[in-house]
């Protein structure tokens, strides 16, 4: 027995339940891109539903002990978050449809036109993923991050 785990014989095991429930929510945006990102973030009607949609989530009552690296070197949380609709989606979904836009596949962007959250300007948090500070070889995202970070403000 897992310490602070119920007996089997005693009851269900609550890690099994998270995962299960885990495995038959509906999810967005999880992908994993394998090319460069784009040189600048793509902001639109798009990128601004998913911040929306984003913002409105609730985190998961569960934490993984580590995060996701976007093939840029953008991070994740360690956590999964869920939309008010009950889909499930990550830290890195802001990024993904502004940075990795050419790697959505049509049945995520399907699940984008579809969604029904108010449009929200990103954050550079929301852009770039968390920071890796003192990272030896910067990665990509880094560039990304300072660039967008340096721009003229209007």
């Amino acid at each position: 027995m897992r310490e602070g785990i119920p007996d089997p014989d005693g009851g269900a095991d609550p890690f099994e339940e998270i995962l299960e429930n885990r495995r038959k929510a509906p999810k967005l945006l999880f992908i994993e891109p394998r090319l460069p990102p784009s040189v600048e973030p793509i902001v639109d009607d798009w990128t601004r539903k998913v911040t929306g949609a984003y913002r409105a989530s609730r985190k998961a009552n569960y934490a993984f002990c580590g995060f996701h690296e976007c093939s840029c070197g953008a991070l994740s949380d360690t956590t999964d978050h869920v939309l008010p609709d009950g889909t499930m989606t990550n830290s890195l979904c802001v990024h993904y449809v502004a940075y990795h836009r050419h790697e959505v596949p049509e049945p995520e962007r399907e699940k984008i036109r579809k969604l029904s959250a108010d449009s929200a300007e990103p954050t550079s948090l929301e852009l770039h993923g968390g920071r890796v500070v003192n990272r030896p070889t910067p990665a990509p995202i880094d560039r990304l991050r300072q660039q967008y970070e340096d721009r003229p403000r209007k």
